[in-house]
């Protein structure tokens, strides 16, 4: 990212800079923050995190939209690219260590891309995992086939690795949980239950397949949806599924997945945007917080990386660096660094760690 665009369109018609000077002023005055970054010369590999899988053909491999309309109904919806950052989550684009698919994207891949993908870490929801057997490869994720919907209101911790045991997560804003028939390579880390507490369905999934990869199976369609109060609520968005128990049930997914900790986490800052950049001996930070209420200390929680960090900077809105006088405190392999950084509502912190 050796340049920067900004691009501004006035929706009511053309955007005029000689009698908008307000625009002017603001770009003028904000050159220097943006030059800032640009020196960073952050690359599109250098990025770290969950990878957010993308192909634009999974059009071409939309299923359940025989009667709806055309071609808007073509569009996948995409709902892990907001679940992980709202959540804490550095991510990326791409494929990696974790790789996280949505709906029919499976269905892009040759055989060998498949296998290459499931030989890591993935994370899938229920869509996608039905794409994985009707192509006849659900046992990559220990699934021998679909086993049709679970009625259920909550979704019940049952691993005390991935929760507290017993906490419930309601779900009646995600749709009707979809239900496969599990081989004895999985495990369930969550189950399913009704108003009265039975257990109704499997909830979370985990498999580690014969190619030594995980997989970590959540139950929800991506491309449903639910009215709330009148309003389309999308599927995995709502506030009941964007919970603190589901923050710490999806850490210890995703470092299960990894087998270690995850690149970026940020703790205690609900509805941030995080980004994480790995360069030769310098790592970069940036989080944006989309939270009314301010968060008040950033904390980062990193996978230790293989340099010592002995310096944080934060960028300020002239373009300067500034030193903070933080340590980062090492254990088990993960990093903590307390900035003491106050974030506003839609305000951005930039960091280097060197």
């Amino acid at each position: 990212m050796n340049e920067v665009t900004l691009s501004l369109y006035r929706f009511a018609g053309s955007l005029d800079l000689e009698r908008e000077v307000i625009w002017e002023r603001m770009l003028g005055d904000s050159k220097p923050y943006w030059h800032a970054i640009a020196g960073l010369e952050i690359r599109p590999g250098q990025f770290r995190g969950p990878a957010l899988f993308f192909d634009e053909n999974v059009c071409r491999h939309a299923r359940g939209v025989a009667q709806a309309a055309v071609p808007p109904s073509l569009l996948r919806e995409r709902p892990w690219d907001s679940i992980l950052p709202l959540l804490g989550f550095a991510t990326r684009y791409g494929r990696g260590e974790v790789t996280v698919l949505s709906a029919e994207q499976l269905c892009c891949l040759d055989e060998a891309e498949l296998e290459g993908i499931f030989s890591a870490g993935v994370l899938l929801d229920a869509r996608a995992a039905e794409s994985l057997v009707l192509m006849g490869k659900g046992e990559l994720a220990g699934l021998a086939g679909l086993s049709g919907r679970a009625g259920a209101v909550v979704e019940a911790v049952e691993d005390g690795d991935f929760g507290h045991c017993g906490e419930a997560m309601t779900i009646h804003y995600e749709g009707v949980p979809w239900q496969f028939e599990l081989t004895d390579r999985t495990r369930c880390i969550s189950e399913l239950r009704d108003y009265e507490g039975r257990r109704t369905g499997h909830g979370v999934v985990l498999c580690e397949n014969r190619l030594g990869g995980r997989t970590a199976l959540y139950p929800y369609d991506s491309q449903g949806s639910a009215a709330v109060f009148g309003r389309q609520v999308r599927a995995m968005l709502s506030p009941s599924f964007l919970s603190w128990a589901r923050q710490q049930q999806l850490l210890a997914v995703l470092e299960w997945l990894l087998r270690g900790p995850v690149p970026l986490f940020v703790p205690g800052a609900p509805s941030v945007f995080p980004l994480l950049v790995e360069q030769d001996g310098r790592l970069v930070v940036a989080v944006m917080s989309l939270l009314p209420d301010p968060v008040e200390s950033l904390t980062l929680r990193l996978a230790a990386p293989a340099f010592p960090i002995a310096e944080v900077h934060a960028l300020q809105e002239d373009g300067g660096w500034k030193v903070l006088d933080v340590p980062a405190r090492t254990q088990n392999g993960i990093c903590t660094v307390e900035t003491g950084l106050r974030l506003g509502y839609l305000e951005a912190t930039v960091l280097t760690l060197a």
